[in-house]
């Protein structure tokens, strides 16, 4: 079952500005969420989302991918493994970290 990810949760990607530390990997932290929906006591995070990330350049992420089933808000859940960008280089990452949205048993 796929993970959602909240506010905390982690992200990785990498970074490319085209100097000469690039490219170097980056990583980020969920930062956004909406308190209509919690998980584990935390606000999800939803597409559109940003985050700071962990990069000698600084800059923020935004979640660009969200799973087209759940939503909250109007926008996507998004769910371990969907897709970041990075807003001062434009390059690509992914949630990495996340918790079980929903457990049904029958």
């Amino acid at each position: 079952m796929p993970l959602a990810t909240t506010v905390g949760h982690s992200t990785e990607g990498v970074c490319d500005l085209g100097l000469d530390c690039c490219p170097h990997s980056r990583s980020g932290t969920n930062a956004q969420g909406s308190a209509i929906f919690e998980i584990e006591g935390r606000d999800v995070h939803l597409s559109t989302h940003q985050g700071p990330t962990n990069c000698p350049h600084g800059g923020t992420f935004s979640s660009i991918q969200g799973a087209g089933l759940i939503d909250c808000e109007g926008l996507p859940v998004t769910l371990v493994g969907h897709v970041t960008q990075c807003e001062v280089c434009g390059e690509v990452g992914t949630h990495n970290q996340g918790a079980e949205l929903l457990e049904v048993a029958y």
